[in-house]
């Protein structure tokens, strides 16, 4: 019988700071990441300040902002993605550059499992499931049930 410790078990955290992303990016990143890591990680949002981040997604158009560069350099063995809107809404991930809204997953979700040291031990195979289970179908579904709940809360 194969018996797994209480440790074994448990989810890791995962602390993310957002630095400079409008509140309907955020949501959109959140939901993504939600849907990437529900069964690696638990996801802490966290302010830029905070002792322990693993990943900084940072607008674009501040990649070259004194305060942003002195920030990272503070936690050089941190994650960092840039985040940009399409014009077109076709997304994609180049280098470290994360344009949104993504339909595929897979690329992101590569690209978090690389720079990542703590899910570096997760196994090849949940990756790809994981990865698998993301349809285009199931991001137009969150992104339209997230555009309408960011619709409604502006209305309020």
């Amino acid at each position: 019988m194969n018996v797994t410790s209480a440790s074994d078990r448990l989810k890791k955290v995962m602390r993310i700071a957002l630095v400079g992303i409008k509140p309907g990016d955020q949501v959109m990143l959140k939901g993504y990441l939600r849907l990437l890591l529900r069964l690696e990680a638990d996801l802490e949002w966290v302010s830029a300040n905070n002792q322990q981040i693993d990943l900084f997604m940072v607008n674009h158009d501040l990649r070259h902002a004194e305060s942003v560069q002195n920030l990272i350099s503070s936690k050089p063995n941190t994650a960092t993605i840039y985040t940009a809107r399409s014009e077109t809404e076709n997304g994609y991930l180049l280098q470290d550059l994360l344009v949104l809204p993504i339909k595929d997953l897979a690329p992101l979700s590569e690209w978090l499992f690389s720079q990542l040291p703590f899910l570096s031990g997760v196994p090849i195979s949940n990756k790809a499931s994981t990865a698998a289970k993301l349809t285009a179908d199931a991001v137009d579904a969150y992104q339209s049930a997230t555009d309408n709940t960011l619709t409604l809360a502006l209305s309020l």
